[in-house]
């Protein structure tokens, strides 16, 4: 059997690459809306309407507070932050862990 160096078939670069990640990334965030539309018009012919806004007005805090938490745990505040290079620029001295 003969084998091919690199699988060129599959492998696409430049604008073709965008607009397939691009393509797959609408598609899957398109499913999801219609996939929770769905769920939600099931659910509000079944359930009151106070339950419901209660129970996304919490979802909601929840979401951030969980994404808080994980930016302030990780290494992406200090990857987002002004002096996340020195004027070297080679990335700082880590300070792990976090006071």
């Amino acid at each position: 059997m003969a084998c091919r160096p690199a699988d060129q078939s599959s492998v696409l670069d430049g604008s073709k690459a965008w607009l397939a990640v691009f393509s797959f990334t609408l598609f899957m965030v398109g499913r999801a809306g219609v996939e929770t539309a769905t769920m939600l018009a099931s659910l509000a012919s079944s359930a009151e309407l106070g339950y419901m806004v209660w129970g996304g007005v919490i979802g909601l805090a929840l979401a951030i507070a969980i994404a808080g938490a994980w930016v302030r745990m990780s290494s992406l505040s200090r990857r987002w932050s002004p002096a996340s290079t020195t004027p070297d620029g080679t990335p700082p001295r880590k300070s792990w862990p976090r006071a």
